[in-house]
């Protein structure tokens, strides 16, 4: 009896002891995982040959001082994400352009037991226009030019081991704060619906249509009788432009091939449609268009890139939002340093692009690229009741190179030099370039 009974004293005394130890062991996995929060710092010193981003534009060396923060958090099948950054741009002589710059996107990816996934994405950013913000539009005085471009879109997927459909939608919005850029302002929309067919684990090919539809309040000078329409008051004046609806129509072919576990090609061949609601009809076009990437890593250091895209209208130079670097479960926006805005007067835009990195370490990080692009431009404008219609062209390429050094695990420095240049050739020929260089830090807690 004495026996049993130090047996059961023993057992009350050890179980209150295991439940202790498997809490702080539990609690150490739980600290031992990686947070999905992060906040940061940065900070970026930049020269810059065309810091007005004008022809005979003036030099200047400016920086950029920013807070950088979000999460990324995985709750069972489903992904809650966010990002946001804001940076202070402040130049040494060119005071006229000190801008506030900022990007705010998050997002939710979900899925469910019955083959289902998707996601909701949105996004708002301000930042510094872009040298070939719009095909055909230069900015002639060397004013601040910043882009402000929202963005909200969703995609529903049903997908089995061979046979998938997908749904998508998305809405954006481009505004600038140069007054001269009132005519580039659009909104646009576009839907699209596909099924793609598995031949095996490696090749998926697919078929869909497209729609995409754009409104440009201010796209067709049409000054009123007897209105110089020379007259600076009245080309500057929004009243004197009439309203533009691009629609486009596109039957898509895709592939995508994964060659090996280290390269792949994807490819898309369209059959276009473009149609407009005015006298900017003469954008209007009817052909093939698509695109080829090529994807190739011939070690575990090396990987390249490369891409050819042939589009029409409106939406061939969609803008971009900044960036994101990820790192772990947590991603990160980066500073914004351009946005490319919609160009609502091109016909046809065929673009080239080239990619490089060297994983030099596990540190440190090389990345080049170099990009071409030729669009077919035509400026519309009805003056006393006659359609004057000027065909040009609007040809731009860029080289760049940057260096990546991760110092530390909360550490991140950074060192890019770049080049721009551009030639519009229309009724007038103009012509410019840009050189930059500049490096920055950033240290993040996560």
């Amino acid at each position: 009896m004495q026996t049993q009974y130090k047996h059961a004293l023993r057992r009350r005394m050890i179980r209150p002891l295991i439940a202790s130890l498997t809490a702080t062991a539990g609690c150490a996995v739980w600290a031992d995982e990686p947070s999905p929060y992060y906040l940061g710092v940065t900070e970026s010193l930049t020269s810059d040959s065309n810091a007005t981003g004008t022809a005979g534009g003036r030099s200047d060396t400016y920086s950029s001082t920013g807070l950088t923060g979000g999460f990324d958090q995985p709750i069972g099948r489903q992904r809650l994400h966010a990002n946001a950054n804001v940076h202070y741009n402040k130049y040494h002589s060119l005071t006229q352009l000190d801008s506030t710059t900022y990007g705010v996107a998050g997002g939710w990816d979900w899925a469910t037991i019955e083959q289902l996934s998707g996601n909701v994405l949105a996004s708002a950013n301000q930042s510094p226009a872009s040298l070939g913000t719009t095909a055909g539009l230069v900015n002639t005085a060397s004013e601040k030019n910043l882009a402000k471009t929202d963005q909200l879109s969703t995609s529903v997927l049903w997908g089995g081991a061979t046979v998938g459909l997908q749904g998508a939608y998305s809405h954006s919005r481009v505004r600038y704060s140069a007054a001269s850029y009132f005519v580039a302002e659009s909104s646009a929309d576009a839907g699209s619906a596909n099924v793609f067919y598995r031949l095996g684990p490696d090749i998926k090919l697919g078929t869909g249509v497209r729609v995409t539809r754009t409104i440009s309040p201010h796209a067709i000078y049409t000054p009123a009788a007897g209105l110089v329409s020379t007259d600076p008051n009245v080309i500057a004046d929004p009243a004197n432009y009439s309203p533009n609806t691009a629609t486009g129509r596109n039957f898509d072919l895709t592939a995508d091939w994964g060659v090996t576990a280290q390269s792949g090609v994807n490819a898309r061949l369209s059959w276009t449609r473009q149609s407009n609601s005015t006298v900017a009809g003469n954008l209007d076009f009817s052909g093939l268009t698509g695109s080829l990437g090529v994807r190739y890593a011939p070690t575990g250091k090396l990987t390249f890139g490369a891409s050819v895209n042939r589009d029409a209208g409106t939406n061939s130079s969609f803008f971009n939002v900044p960036p994101t670097t990820s790192t772990g479960s947590n991603t990160s926006t980066t500073s914004s340093t351009g946005t490319m805005g919609l160009a609502q007067n091109t016909q046809t835009t065929n673009s080239y692009s080239l990619t490089a990195g060297y994983a030099a370490t596990a540190k440190i990080s090389v990345v080049a690229s170099a990009d071409r692009a030729r669009a077919k431009v035509v400026n519309t404008a009805v003056i006393d009741g006659a359609t004057v219609v000027t065909d040009g062209t609007d040809a731009s390429h860029s080289y760049a190179i940057g260096v990546d050094y991760n110092a530390a695990r909360n550490w991140r420095l950074g060192c890019k030099a770049s080049h721009m240049s551009r030639i519009l050739t229309s009724a007038t020929s103009t012509a410019y370039s840009n050189d930059s260089v500049g490096c920055s830090a950033q240290f993040t807690l996560r």
